[in-house]
């Protein structure tokens, strides 16, 4: 096995609440993958027979005496293993495969990432580069124990913890990777429960990864990037600040009173005796054309020195928004 030949411990564990539907076929693919040291499930206080479902297969079975959620069972599975590499799998998703679990799996194992996350082949993943801007929520994803270990414990309750594994890997670790897999599907929510109750349940979850979004970017983010962040709305201040010069020097060079028309042209169609327009005429009439120029010049050189001290800061802030690298999509 190459789990054997590598030397390395990777254990999957996969949460589950009342998936005796759908978890034989999540463990059956792990199982015979043989790639792992262990597979361990958690059952979440469920009611139906999922460990029934369990006990047939050669994996470590864990439960909780209540529904606690998501991230607790996730993290009572990594506390039962001290395995180096971790894989987390949801117990309803299907079309999982030998090849899907490597291409998630290797690149983290192999060093090239400290996370993966192989997202599910939904029909709003084909607006490709929204997945760059929104947070990736997918729950079969690989990661080092050493990220694990950097999330904070208040991170690791229900759903807040795949925001929060994202934010430490890309802010604290070394970054993380993703890959959207045709063939792999989940039941959804209000398919599993029925309309309201699933309904109801996505609220929550919106909820939670809202609330730990906004944790996260107010409270958790590192100062040195709260400095930048500071630095890149200066960058863009001027930025606006240079569009403006630009806007005065044009005025000076075809004429105040003919920019103003130029400018308010629809404005004057629709009411020619627009307050706004004539009190800007009134201006136009007791400021010399040299001044509007010298007042463009002004505007433009000082905001341009201090967008070429800033601008890299908005440059980083802008690649920050885009910190999601798509490695490849399986067919």
């Amino acid at each position: 096995m190459d789990q054997q030949k590598n030397n390395k411990k990777i254990v999957a564990i996969v949460p589950a609440y009342n998936e005796q539907e759908r978890i034989e076929d999540v463990i059956s693919v792990l199982v015979s993958y043989g790639r792992f040291s262990d597979i361990i499930v958690v059952d979440d206080g469920s009611t139906d027979d999922t460990a029934k479902i369990v006990a047939q297969y050669p994996v470590t079975f864990l439960q909780n005496k209540m529904n606690s959620g998501k991230g607790y069972s996730m993290n009572k599975g990594v506390q039962h293993t001290d395995a180096e590499y971790i894989f987390f799998m949801d117990a309803d998703v299907s079309g999982m495969t030998h090849d899907i679990l490597s291409q998630i799996i290797s690149p983290v194992v192999d060093g090239q990432t400290e996370m993966f996350i192989g997202m599910r082949n939904r029909k709003i993943y084909y607006l490709r580069y929204l997945l760059w801007f929104v947070p990736l929520l997918g729950g079969e994803r690989a990661l080092t124990r050493t990220l694990w270990e950097e999330v904070p414990a208040f991170y690791k309750n229900r759903f807040r913890i795949e925001a929060g594994l994202n934010f430490y890997a890309q802010h604290y670790g070394k970054g993380f990777e993703f890959g959207v897999f045709e063939g792999l599907t989940q039941v959804i929510k209000e398919k599993k429960y029925g309309f309201w109750k699933g309904f109801l349940g996505r609220i929550k979850m919106s909820y939670e990864v809202m609330s730990a979004q906004y944790r996260l970017h107010v409270v958790d983010m590192p100062t040195f990037l709260k400095k930048k962040r500071k630095l890149a709305l200066w960058a863009l201040q001027s930025i606006v600040g240079m569009i403006i010069g630009m806007v005065f020097l044009v005025a000076a060079y075809v004429g105040p009173k003919k920019f103003i028309i130029m400018f308010f042209h629809e404005e004057l169609l629709e009411d020619p005796n627009a307050y706004v327009v004539h009190f800007l005429f009134r201006g136009a009439e007791n400021i010399t054309v040299g001044l509007v120029a010298l007042i463009g010049f002004l505007l433009f050189v000082l905001h341009a020195s201090t967008l070429m001290y800033t601008g890299r800061h908005l440059l980083h802030f802008i690649s920050g928004l885009l910190y999601k690298r798509e490695v490849y999509k399986h067919d």
